[in-house]
């Protein structure tokens, strides 16, 4: 149930960030319109700015849902009733947890 709800929001991470990648080439294009007719662009610039530093800031907030994937399977695995952590972690080149 956890790793589902996890792997929702990884999904709504992934989305969100092709909405801000589309956003920035759209303000991109509107910059340029704007360069072209010499009109000020100072303000879209400055929302240019701020629409990839917020790209940025959910490509780390999908890294840190990633990194709580992982944790969760871990968790998983040191759970496992077959024993099968300890040779699973062994092949990975890590400890199985205890």
């Amino acid at each position: 149930m956890v790793r589902e709800i996890w792997y929702r929001h990884l999904a709504i991470a992934d989305r969100l960030i092709v909405e801000a990648r589309d956003c920035i080439d759209s303000q991109k294009q509107h910059l340029s319109a704007l360069e072209h007719d010499g009109e000020d662009t100072s303000r879209a610039t400055a929302l240019l700015s701020l629409l990839e530093e917020t790209l940025h800031l959910m490509h780390w907030h999908r890294a840190t849902i990633l990194e709580k994937v992982a944790a969760y399977q871990t968790l998983e695995l040191s759970k496992s009733p077959d024993g099968r952590a300890n040779e699973l972690a062994t092949r990975s080149g890590r400890a199985a947890p205890t």
